[in-house]
């Protein structure tokens, strides 16, 4: 609405409103490789869990000892369960389902619970936006502007039903420490325990309540400035205010007071389950927000061979608050097991920069430009650039950039209070070395573990650091082709990451004595050839994984864009690109000092264990095009990411003598933590990942007044996402593919028309 340049005035509204439907595991009908998945991790097999309402017990093996008896056969009277369900639930353990012939669920008949079935891949979910911009001119001198902004987002989260397992203590908390755990250990003469002489550890799921999570996130935005011009300088200052507020309402989570009754007052599981006190509606709320005054000016500063010498400067002043509060039960330890944050913090950063543009002469010039931060636990720090432009000839250009960076570590990985999370999938290497089989004396549960952690927050973070250059070539042979060439390098350090468990657990000479909790009970620990107790052996229990400032990163890459413009007469205009991201080298130090391997084509971590990087593909390719012909516009295109190697080569400055699969099978007996998937070398002998291509088509009509019409199918092939390996409990498997480098929309058509109204 408004004209600015007639009226002085104009206002721009915009809003956007959208719904999306829940997709369970179950009834997805994405593409993945789901018959690789289900032969090699059992993904959607009818067996999902043997904890459900129908209850598992297993006997103590001496009294008090809180040790239990979780292996044996089917018939071992040392182990018992309850199978009153729908005969549609009952399975009988055995290796269609992925159980062992040495589980205690070999042969045995129990009930299963189906949690795939309370699990989306996709949420239901509303979202809302608004968005408006007004300028207003106050003379031709001086003119005002402003912006507000908002965005409503809605998600539910289904989840499976919550569990108790008496097996193992679950670990409790409270706002900056650990809460009394829980055990579910039914002592002799409760009314659901079927052993007369001993106590009994009792697994049961709450399948009758409520579960998930509601979740709310709200940002607002408002901006309000004015912009001018004095004398020879063009200014600009502005404020801001900008709010986030995440409103979390979780489900299902059981209450300790009452759980607790269920030994305290030898209450059955069935009165429990009925007890509208057994759960709690829990709501966490978190705002971060960001109050901020800036200034900025620019002018020109004398004359060179080339033009005029620009210079502009500016300030920045801002606070940034974050606060999270849990909700009361929560904060008090009340709820089990389930993590809690609070944190109350602020800060006060000032800024400024500067930059100048130096045109030397008609074909070279220069930038300089510079930044000052100053944070409240830092030193003032001040980082450089430097840029540099020659046209050798006319459609020839040379162009380089060197620069620094840094990045303090944002207030939630500082501020008081920190995080506190359970970890799923987890190998215990000392238990269950090869990530596969446990050892004598262990479990099947050491080779895939959950467990509890501590970690977010560390005061004592330094700022990220980074170096980098570039180098790069422009040449235009004609008006009609452009190549563009840039090769680079950054290398950044003191990096701020959250600690790995798998790295500390593999590592713990690098981290303090209490980062790993271990049960201490000599009945729990591993024995050595005498039968004795070996100290620090017991079953994992938690780990401390706080931020911390890891070593070095440091990239080389090339980025290739070739562009070409073709006249076809009647037949039309062809416009095709092609792009390439090639990665050089990867290298990766986890702590100062280590010998970094390059990781380029690999899975970083697996092709060195000492690190905890990622899938780093080698290359990554875009081709376009699009044919414009009259009011028609035919669009194609096609991407590709290439193939990563899951090999294991290194583990820091040692080289393995023979490199092998993470995967699969025909490993050297001193392997250790694999990645089990015995089918893995029967799909994919050479170990790698495969190359991903997809091929997308459009079409756009303009024939008709001020109506634009499309369609465009991506995936158009029906490209299904690339198996990638994992555990059975990892995310990776439940969803079917690596969120990071693919996508499991298969065959996708986008239908789009736009109407505007002159």
């Amino acid at each position: 609405m408004g004209d600015y340049k007639a009226d002085g005035k104009s206002l721009m509204l915009s809003f956007d409103v959208s719904t999306q439907n829940k997709t369970t595991v179950r009834d997805g009908s994405f593409d993945i490789r789901a018959a690789e998945y289900a032969a090699m991790n059992n993904r959607l097999i009818p067996y999902y869990s043997y904890v459900s309402d129908q209850a598992f017990f297993f006997k103590e093996r001496a009294l008090n000892s809180k040790s239990f008896f979780t292996s044996g056969t089917a018939t071992s009277p040392n182990i018992l369960n309850n199978a009153k369900c729908d005969p549609a639930k009952q399975l009988v353990g055995g290796s269609a389902y992925g159980i062992s012939a040495s589980s205690f669920l070999s042969g045995r008949t129990f009930c299963n619970y189906d949690g795939d079935a309370s699990t989306d891949v996709q949420t239901a979910g509303e979202d809302f936006s608004l968005l408006g911009i007004g300028k207003f001119r106050i003379n031709e001198n001086l003119s005002a502007f402003g912006e507000f902004a908002f965005n409503d987002t809605k998600r539910t989260y289904r989840a499976p039903a919550r569990t108790i397992s008496g097996t193992s203590p679950t670990t409790n908390f409270l706002v900056g420490g650990i809460a009394e755990p829980f055990q579910a250990i039914l002592p002799i003469g409760h009314p659901d325990n079927p052993f007369k002489d001993a106590r009994t550890a009792v697994a049961y799921r709450f399948e009758n309540l409520k579960t998930g999570t509601d979740l709310l996130n709200q940002n607002a935005r408002a901006v309000a400035g004015l912009k001018g011009v004095q004398g020879a300088w063009d200014w600009e200052s502005a404020v801001l205010w900008n709010q986030s507020r995440r409103e979390e309402t979780a489900y299902g989570f059981l209450y300790l007071p009452t759980l607790r009754k269920l030994t305290t007052e030898n209450r059955s599981l069935a009165s429990l389950a009925a007890d509208p006190t057994i759960t709690k509606d829990l709501t966490n709320v978190g705002i971060a927000e960001i109050v901020q005054w800036d200034a900025k000016a620019s002018t020109e500063l004398g004359q060179l061979a080339g033009g005029k010498i620009g210079f502009a400067a500016g300030v920045e002043a801002r606070q940034e608050r974050l606060t999270i509060d849990p909700d009361p039960a929560n904060a008090r330890g009340d709820i089990l097991g389930l993590s809690t944050t609070a944190i109350q913090s602020k800060r006060d950063v000032v800024s400024s920069f500067f930059e100048v543009r130096t045109p030397f002469n008609k074909t070279f010039e220069m930038d300089f430009a510079g930044r000052l931060d100053k944070y409240p636990s830092f030193k003032t720090n001040f980082v450089p650039k430097v840029g540099a432009k020659w046209t050798a000839q006319q459609g020839l250009a040379f162009r380089g950039t060197y620069s620094e960076g840094f990045r303090a570590p944002a207030l939630s990985q500082v501020a008081s209070g920190g995080a506190q999370f359970f970890l799923n999938g987890t190998v215990d290497p000392i238990r269950c070395p090869d990530g596969v089989t446990p050892v004598a004396g262990a479990d099947q549960t050491d080779c895939s573990k959950s467990v509890s952690g501590v970690g977010g927050s560390n005061p004592e973070l330094k700022p990220e650091k980074s170096k980098g250059f570039s180098i790069g070539m422009i040449y235009s042979p004609t008006k009609d082709i452009d190549v563009l060439i840039d090769t680079y390098k950054v290398r950044q350090e003191n990096e701020v990451a959250l600690g790995s468990a798998t790295y500390l657990l593999e590592h713990p000479d690098r981290f303090p004595a209490d980062a790993i909790t271990r049960d201490t009970n000599p009945l729990n620990q591993l024995k050595d050839a005498n039968g004795n107790p070996i100290p620090g052996t017991g079953p994992l229990i938690a780990v401390k994984t706080p931020w911390v400032n890891q070593g070095a990163t440091e990239i080389t890459g090339i980025d290739l864009e070739l562009k070409s413009r073709n006249n076809f007469g009647a037949y039309g205009r062809l416009t095709s690109s092609f792009k390439m991201t090639h990665l050089m080298s990867y290298l990766r130090a986890e702590a100062p000092g280590d010998f970094m391997r390059n990781a380029v084509g690999t899975y970083g971590g697996l092709n060195d264990w000492a690190t905890s990087v990622g899938a780093i593909p080698r290359n990554r390719f875009t081709l376009s095009t699009a044919l414009e012909q009259g009011s028609h516009i035919f669009l194609a295109s096609m991407k590709m990411t290439t193939a990563i190697s899951m090999m294991r080569r290194f583990d820091g400055a040692t080289e393995y003598p023979v490199a092998y699969c993470h995967y699969g099978s025909g490993q050297p007996k001193t392997a250790t933590s694999l990645g089990g998937v015995p089918l893995y070398s029967t799909y994919y002998p050479d170990c790698k990942v495969p190359s991903w291509k997809t091929f997308d088509v459009g079409y756009m009509y303009n024939g008709i007044k001020n109506l634009q019409l499309g369609v465009n199918i991506a995936n158009v092939f029906d490209k299904a996402a690339p198996y990638y390996p994992g555990s059975n409990t990892s995310t990776t498997v439940q969803q079917g593919y690596n969120s990071g480098l693919y996508n499991n929309t298969g065959r996708y058509t986008r239908l789009t028309a736009k109407y505007s109204f002159n």
